[in-house]
């Protein structure tokens, strides 16, 4: 096995991947390699994968996403605030993340590769910056942070007709849509104020 061999991978880029959960012998191979100098881009669809704290960076590119915990996740794993986020602009965790994370448009596959070189030569003061403001703003905006702002917006919900059936859907802190369910829609929505 190469566990044994000293090499020198200082030039050299790992990417794990792990489908459901990193293998012991992913972990291991990635834990050898960057022992040895390389890079190491983790991509998993488990957070709490122990690649999460293992790979420098990761990429997290979906095409649509609800919140998109693995983001999170790996920056709860960044206990040294090191390692660089990628991550998809269409993540739902993309907004409250933004201002860590390397946003990227999956579909722009240059993108994504410069958010690679990017991440692998961003210097360590840099990186430990950016993920203090993932991990603040994760640490801050808690589950009982969204319970509170999702209950806030019902102010903006004004002059809804009850007997209507409308059904309501928050878009953004500002601004929320009604329209009616698609068995009683009249064919136009109806935003309110």
């Amino acid at each position: 096995t190469l566990y044994g061999a000293n090499l020198d991978l200082s030039n050299s880029l790992v990417v794990a991947v792990s489908q459901s959960g990193a293998t012991q012998e992913i972990v291991d191979t990635a834990e050898w390699a960057k022992r040895n100098g390389a890079a190491i881009v983790g991509i998993t669809n488990d957070g709490n994968s122990p690649l999460a704290s293992t790979a420098d960076v990761a990429l997290i590119t979906p095409l649509k996403d609800g919140m998109n915990l693995i983001a999170k996740e790996y920056c709860a794993a960044r206990v040294n605030d090191d390692g660089v986020l990628i991550l998809s602009e269409f993540a739902g965790a993309a907004f409250q993340l933004q201002r860590g994370a390397l946003l990227v448009n999956p579909y722009h596959t240059r993108a994504v590769a410069d958010a690679i070189r990017r991440a692998c030569e961003m210097p360590m003061p840099e990186q430990q910056k950016r993920m203090r403001k993932s991990r603040n703003r994760i640490r801050r905006e808690d589950i009982y942070w969204w319970r509170d702002s999702f209950c806030n917006c019902r102010h903006l919900v004004k002059d809804v007709d009850r007997d209507s059936r409308l059904t309501i859907i928050p878009v953004t802190n500002t601004r929320v849509h009604a329209h009616k369910p698609h068995a009683e829609a009249s064919g136009s929505a109806h935003g309110v104020q």
